[in-house]
């Protein structure tokens, strides 16, 4: 795909927008199937929510490694440790109802 001549943003450069609204929907048609249209207000904010308590730790506890330890390897590793745990846990996650052939309720 040749660049285009006149100046566009960055984004529009590496993902044109079709590809850029379906990645941006994929989170919420997620969130959506796994907690119910009903529920998906509270579910993404808690998400929300956490992610943003994740990335408020993070950068604390990677200043923190390089300060005791001396560089980043620990703090690497840790997230690692990290992304690790968070695919343990959603092994047990089981499909959403739609794709187990069950019928959804009506929205209200």
């Amino acid at each position: 795909m040749p660049l285009p001549q006149q100046n566009l943003p960055f984004s529009e450069v590496a993902a044109p927008p079709p590809r850029q609204r379906v990645a941006l929907a994929a989170p919420q048609v997620q969130t959506r199937e796994y907690f119910g249209a009903r529920a998906m207000g509270g579910a993404y904010g808690a998400i929300f929510m956490l992610q943003a308590i994740g990335m408020g730790l993070d950068t604390f506890a990677g200043g923190w490694f390089y300060d005791r330890l001396g560089g980043y390897g620990w703090s690497f590793a840790a997230a690692a440790a990290v992304g690790f745990g968070a695919v343990l846990l959603a092994l047990p996650l089981r499909a959403p109802r739609a794709a187990l052939g069950h019928a959804s309720p009506a929205p209200a």
